[in-house]
């Protein structure tokens, strides 16, 4: 968020130019999806576990297909 605001900040400046602005967002975009990703991974990781612990069956099949159908139909 800061990064943003400071490319912000320098772009009304004029001290960088738009694409630069577009590069600094799409960054901030990216990261913010590969955290949330790894989030993702890690509940994930924990119900399989939980699971594995418990004794319970299937878990990492279902997690798996959900995960499948998440992917493909945010696009």
């Amino acid at each position: 968020r800061t990064i943003n605001e400071q490319a912000l900040l320098e772009y009304n400046g004029m001290l960088i130019d738009v694409f630069e602005l577009l590069t600094t967002a799409r960054e901030s975009i990216a990261t913010n999806v590969s955290a949330i990703a790894a989030k993702r991974d890690f509940f994930i990781a924990t119900v399989d576990f939980e699971t594995a612990i418990i004794g319970g069956g299937g878990s990492a099949g279902s997690a798996e297909g959900s995960v499948a159908t998440a992917e493909g139909g945010g696009n």
